[in-house]
């Protein structure tokens, strides 16, 4: 069985980036819930120091199309 890809990926690079990443991603998600049936947003913590990773993980519930990765 094949895994339907979904037709835009947007990727947001994150560094500490704590006091702005939620709006970043609820915005990014309402922008392409407008123009797309499916998406996905990447959010990728790229070793941040602050509370990035635990900020998205806290939005996720409300970011069906989001998912967090960590380096």
């Amino acid at each position: 069985n094949a895994v339907a890809q979904p037709p835009i990926s947007l990727v947001i690079p994150a560094y500490n980036e704590a006091a702005v990443i939620a709006a970043a991603v609820a915005e990014a998600e309402a922008a392409l819930s407008r123009h797309f049936a499916q998406f996905e947003i990447l959010v990728v913590d790229d070793g941040s120091g602050d509370a990035t990773a635990a900020e998205v993980s806290r939005v996720l519930a409300d970011a069906p199309h989001t998912r967090l990765i960590r380096h």
